[in-house]
């Protein structure tokens, strides 16, 4: 799909959200990577936090609610971030440069997958702080 590099990707809304996935690298000399997932199952929902230094399995788990998700959700929205799909940028004279990815899947096939190493897209610095505050509330749980 050749548009959304052009136009900025689509335009919908992120409701019914299945799993999601964002994960960013500082790019200092200790590569410092944070990942926050949301995942759900017939079970429910739960986030997962995993910070730099601790091992994929040791990532903190909670359980949550559909309010979270909710919120969750009106966060994506807030920062269009469907329109970030196809996002896959990178500036490749920066050496050890901080990176990112984020990954939405919805529960109607719908999803959303960028990316970029010292490039980003539209009002990434806020959505990053947003998501640090976020998720750092269940973190202190």
């Amino acid at each position: 799909m050749v548009f959304p590099f052009i136009f900025g990707g689509c335009d919908f809304k992120i409701e019914d959200l299945k799993s999601f996935e964002f994960a960013y690298s500082t790019g200092n000399y200790l590569n410092a990577k944070v990942i926050y997932a949301m995942q759900s199952d017939s079970a429910g929902y739960s986030f997962s936090i995993k910070p730099s230094g601790v091992d994929e399995n040791d990532a903190f788990v909670f359980a949550v609610q559909s309010a979270d998700i909710a919120e969750l959700e009106t966060i994506l929205n807030r920062y269009e971030i469907s329109r970030w799909d196809g996002f896959k940028k990178s500036d490749l004279r920066v050496k050890d440069g901080p990176s990112f990815h984020l990954y939405v899947w919805l529960k109607n096939g719908k999803s959303v997958h960028a990316s970029g190493y010292s490039s980003y897209p539209k009002n990434y610095k806020d959505f990053r702080k947003e998501m640090d505050e976020f998720f750092m509330r269940y973190n202190n749980q």
